[in-house]
């Protein structure tokens, strides 16, 4: 093969190349449904417990909200993550509060 059978054969290679590169399907991050939620579910059993039902809470948490605030205190730092373009990161206290659930 001279060189410029090598030269088409790699554009016509590149060509096919760029052609399966476009007909990949994007890949979706977060579901619309959940995407349209403002709140976690979790979340609002946990804030209604906490101003409702103290027991409950108690119960729920195996803390009272002292006990969870001062755990939280100590480590929040290490668990807190950033909001990104694609998505809001869980709070601190939404995973404290599903990890000692």
């Amino acid at each position: 093969m001279d060189p410029v059978d090598h030269a088409i054969l790699a554009v016509g290679l590149y060509a096919i190349a760029l052609q399966n590169k476009r007909k990949r399907k994007a890949r979706i991050w977060t579901r619309r449904w959940l995407a349209r939620r403002q709140e976690s579910l979790f979340r609002n059993l946990v804030q209604e417990l906490s101003l409702e039902d103290e027991e409950g809470y108690r119960k729920f948490m195996r803390l009272n909200k002292l006990q969870f605030h001062e755990i939280l205190e100590l480590v929040r730092q290490a668990i807190t993550k950033q909001d990104t373009n694609m998505r809001k990161a869980v709070t601190a206290e939404e995973c404290l509060a599903i990890t000692l659930w």
